[in-house]
């Protein structure tokens, strides 16, 4: 007759399913932090990268490329 701990057959959810619970915790954790690990150098969405032409249009202004009515006409066309 075989008992319950033989050939990793084991009675219901005592000690050994801790570990199944274990591993499959450890498991779920490694995934997770291979995922954050290859898309981490994504930009963040609000990384203010939407300023890029203004503050552009705002160095040519200060150098002074451009005329303030030219300033002007551009910020409005690029907000």
């Amino acid at each position: 007759m075989m008992n319950y701990y033989g050939y990793g057959m084991h009675p219901g959810f005592g000690f050994s399913g801790f570990f199944d619970l274990f591993w499959f915790v450890l498991i779920l954790w490694l995934f997770v932090a291979i995922f954050r690990r290859l898309f981490n150098h994504l930009p963040p969405k609000d990384s203010g990268l939407d300023n890029v032409p203004l503050e552009i249009l705002k160095k040519r202004y200060a150098q002074g490329d451009i005329t303030k009515k030219e300033f002007l006409e551009m910020k409005k066309d690029i907000s």
